[in-house]
C-alpha cells in the first residue's frame, strides 16, 4: 500500500482522511438517530439540540486548543503562518472539548439526567473511522508511532517501519 492514500477521479484527487471524516461524522449521527428513535429518552428534542451544539463547539475549541499545546515551540514562529492555529487539532482535545461543552450546556439549561449514553456507541463508530482515515494518511497526519522491529510495523512511505498508534 502506498501512503497516502488518495482517491482519484481522473485529474481530481481527494484526500481519503477528508472522506472519512465525512463519514464518521455523517454515519456517527445517522446510528445516533437510530437508536434515539427506537430508546425513550428523558431530554427534550431542543434540550438535545443544544447539547450537541454544546458537544460540536467544545469539541472545536478543545482539539484547536490541545493541537496547538502540543508542540509550544511552533506557536510564537507558525509554519505556515497564521493558519497553522487554525488547522492543527487533536482527537484527545475534542474528547475533552466536548464533554466540558455538553456540561456547560446542561448545567446552562439545568438538565439533571445523563446525556451521554445514546452517543456512546456512535462516538465509537465514528472515532473508528476517523483512525482509519488518519492511518491512511500516512505520515502526513502526524499521527504516526515510533519506529518498531515488531511484525506489525507499518512502512508509511519513508522506509521506517513504525507502531500504528492510528490504529491502537
Amino acid at each position: 500500500m502506498h501512503y497516502p492514500v488518495q482517491l482519484s477521479f481522473g485529474s481530481f484527487h481527494l484526500p481519503v482522511h477528508l472522506v472519512c471524516e465525512v463519514l464518521a461524522y455523517s454515519l456517527g449521527y445517522r446510528f445516533y438517530t437510530a437508536l434515539r428513535a427506537r430508546t425513550p429518552d428523558r431530554i427534550s428534542d431542543q434540550g438535545r439540540q443544544w447539547i450537541f451544539v454544546g458537544a460540536a463547539v467544545g469539541a472545536l475549541l478543545g482539539s484547536r486548543a490541545l493541537g496547538l499545546l502540543e508542540h509550544p515551540a511552533l506557536l510564537a514562529h507558525p509554519p505556515g503562518g497564521w493558519l497553522y492555529y487554525f488547522t492543527n487539532k487533536t482527537i484527545v482535545g475534542g474528547f475533552l472539548g466536548g464533554l466540558v461543552g455538553v456540561e456547560l450546556t446542561k448545567n446552562y439549561l439545568s438538565i439533571k439526567t445523563s446525556s451521554g449514553d445514546l452517543m456512546v456507541f456512535p462516538l465509537l463508530l465514528g472515532l473508528s473511522i476517523g483512525r482509519l482515515g488518519c492511518h491512511l494518511s500516512g505520515l502526513t497526519d502526524g499521527t504516526f508511532g515510533t519506529p518498531t522491529r515488531l511484525p506489525w510495523g507499518i512502512d508509511f512511505g519513508d522506509g521506517i517501519a513504525r507502531h500504528p498508534t492510528n490504529l491502537y
